[in-house]
């Protein structure tokens, strides 16, 4: 199957690993388990969800659209309504040396296969990861935040001076929840409650997406899922395509076992009036996927 090798080719040019091959893609579950990061006995350069348990690799949400499935399976996929998906980097913190030289900042250290901080940390991407789709993922298996305390992933930006964020912050408002808190850097915070306290045992994913639409709309979305449990929060944001992420942790101690960034093409169509005019078919709007 042509198609099928091709888009195991994008998938791994789009990693930070060395001396990777070409994945056999007819069958992942043939493929040598070299480090398996959801555990579901698939290799990580085989497995189209490699940070989120997919056994049946399904992927199958573009066909319905009448379209090739892109490499991204079903569990996973930011953007199930669109195809064209693509892992820009996936961080499994299996080594220290390599994972650091990828980052500036400072506060995180890396050690058995996960990413750990204490107090204040953080780290900005140096290679930016360009679309016009851009999402991160972090699983967080242990998270303890003082009073103020907050972990976050922040998007087109460092999160510092510029960027947005995506943040779970310990409880602000009194109520014994903890939150989800959706920024610009140093603007105004939008929080929505989790409706859980989370202790240090709960693994969470926490994700930041921002997509620009075919009229040149940009809304970002913050979203946190503990098992069934989900909050998410969306705002319009500016038509940045800066592609810089960032994670960051203050008045915390927490520790994140993996961080997976997709992308979705610079430009599916030129321009917001070329898609409008109808001589180009216009990018659709995305769906929300489960993490």
């Amino acid at each position: 199957m042509r198609w099928a090798r091709s888009l195991a080719v994008v998938w791994l040019a789009g990693c930070d690993e060395p001396g990777s091959v070409e994945p056999p893609v007819d069958d992942p579950h043939a493929c040598a388990i070299h480090h398996d990061e959801d555990g579901d006995q698939i290799d990580d350069f085989c497995d189209n969800c490699p940070t989120v348990a997919n056994p049946d690799q399904r992927d199958t949400t573009e066909q319905r659209l009448r379209a090739f499935p892109d490499g991204v399976g079903d569990a996973c996929d930011l953007w199930p309504s669109l195809g064209g998906d693509l892992v820009a980097h996936l961080h499994r913190f299996d080594d220290p040396a390599a994972d650091a030289a990828l980052w500036t900042g400072s506060g995180w250290t890396v050690s058995g296969d996960a990413a750990h901080a204490t107090g204040a940390a953080h780290w900005t991407i140096k290679k930016p990861a360009i679309g016009s789709g851009l999402g991160a993922r972090a699983a967080v298996t242990s998270l303890a935040m003082e009073v103020g305390g907050e972990l976050a992933l922040a998007v087109d930006g460092d999160g510092l001076a510029f960027g947005y964020l995506c943040a779970v912050v310990r409880d602000r408002d009194g109520d014994g929840f903890d939150e989800l808190e959706l920024r610009e850097a140093l603007g105004t915070p939008v929080r929505k409650s989790l409706g859980i306290a989370l202790t240090p045992a709960d693994g969470f994913t926490l994700s930041a997406t921002r997509f620009l639409d075919s009229l040149d709309h940009a809304t970002l979305t913050c979203r946190v899922q503990r098992g069934t449990h989900v909050a998410t929060l969306h705002v319009a944001v500016a038509d940045d395509q800066i592609g810089i992420y960032a994670m960051a942790s203050l008045g915390a101690t927490a520790e994140v076992s993996s961080l997976i960034v997709y992308t979705q093409p610079v430009s599916q169509c030129p321009t917001a009036a070329r898609c409008n005019s109808g001589s180009a078919a216009g990018v659709a709007q995305p769906t929300s996927a489960s993490d």
